[in-house]
């Protein structure tokens, strides 16, 4: 898959709410399936859709997305785009590292996709324009961010329970891995268990849940491993008790995806504690 930005904005650190954002507007050339692979954050993220021919997976759970929908990602879910032709893709992300901005999503209960009303919609591009303006005055910032998270916090506002109409033979696969995670051998397993060829399962998953069976297993694992990390375990036991048979390949892998070691991430984690 390949990116070509036209936009792409970003604003820093906001105040002690540690606010970062991304306004991106780009067209997205689908070539492989899971070229950008699965997500995974240790913080919050606010995911806005403006435009695309995408749906979205979150946690285990495949959206259809309209203009103006809303996914909140907690820390350690598994998500990502799916692309369903080459589109152009305008979005913004907002990620939230204040353990108290993440403490009030928690608390109501604020996760997964979010339809907002008509209404409700029309005025989120103008906050996140307030968001995204670094010269803004900080407090009208703070009141503007305040009154986005009122908004997802609207009674009138839907919370999307069901998965995408695709296959049921797909939701039961991704129920599968996810009750046997740490022993799943891949595509193997699933193929003993369903009855169903690698090629089979490698087009359901590339068209229904874009991205392949090794690559969610991997990042369904590192986030499992991660919060073990969390949990004080030793980078080893977090490896293995999270289904890896080498530790090599799963500070490879963990580096990869979070940035630092898994020694190195946990050290900074009980750093600021």
């Amino acid at each position: 898959m390949v990116v070509q930005p036209i936009l792409n904005h970003t604003i820093g650190a906001f105040d002690k709410m540690q606010m970062y954002a991304v306004m991106n507007d780009a067209r997205y050339e689908v070539g492989t399936s899971d070229a950008i692979g699965a997500h995974i954050h240790s913080c919050y993220e606010i995911y806005v859709n403006f435009s695309g021919d995408i749906s979205f997976f979150h946690d285990s759970t495949v959206y259809g997305i309209q203009p103006y929908d809303v996914i909140v990602s907690a820390p350690g879910d598994v998500h990502h785009c799916i692309y369903h032709s080459s589109c152009r893709h305008a979005h913004a992300c907002i990620w939230f590292v204040s353990e108290e901005v993440g403490a009030f999503l928690a608390r109501r209960g604020i996760r997964g996709k979010i339809s907002l009303p008509r209404e409700d919609a029309e005025r989120v591009p103008r906050l996140l324009r307030w968001l995204s303006n670094a010269e803004a005055d900080p407090f009208l910032r703070a009141a503007r961010l305040m009154e986005f998270l009122a908004l997802l916090d609207n009674e009138n506002s839907t919370a999307a329970k069901g998965t995408e109409d695709f296959p049921e033979v797909v939701g039961k696969m991704l129920s599968y891995i996810d009750q046997h995670l740490t022993e799943i051998s891949g595509w193997e397993s699933l193929s003993q268990e369903f009855f169903l060829s690698k090629s089979a399962i490698n087009r359901l998953f590339g068209r229904h849940v874009g991205i392949s069976v090794g690559r969610l297993i991997e990042a369904k694992r590192l986030s499992y491993a991660e919060k073990l990390l969390r949990a004080d375990l030793s980078v080893t036991d977090a490896c293995y008790r999270a289904g890896f048979s080498d530790c090599s390949r799963f500070i490879a892998a963990f580096k990869k995806k979070f940035g630092q070691t898994p020694l190195k991430y946990k050290q900074a984690l009980f750093e600021k504690k």
